[in-house]
């Protein structure tokens, strides 16, 4: 191990670990698997971003003494049906 932090002594290390043996070899997924895998993150992030939205208007009105019920089953089938 180089006692500094370089491209160069990563280069040598990386080197050196593709002599020894050290690595696995790794199956590259396809396209639809990456693809899939896109949209469901996607899908949660928006998900996560509507939840906190509402959360916030629920926590704004309640300031004001306007109390809000969760539509969290409306959201979600909304959310559902255009999938």
């Amino acid at each position: 191990m180089a006692p500094n932090k370089t491209d160069a002594n990563d280069a040598d290390g990386l080197a050196h670990l593709a002599e020894v043996g050290f690595y696995r070899e790794v199956r590259v997924k396809s396209f639809d698997s990456m693809l899939v895998r896109t949209l469901v993150a996607a899908r949660n992030q928006l998900l996560k971003m509507a939840t906190q939205l509402s959360n916030q208007i629920r926590a704004l009105m309640k300031t004001f003494g306007l109390v809000v019920p969760r539509v969290r089953d409306a959201c979600s089938r909304a959310m559902c049906a255009a999938c």
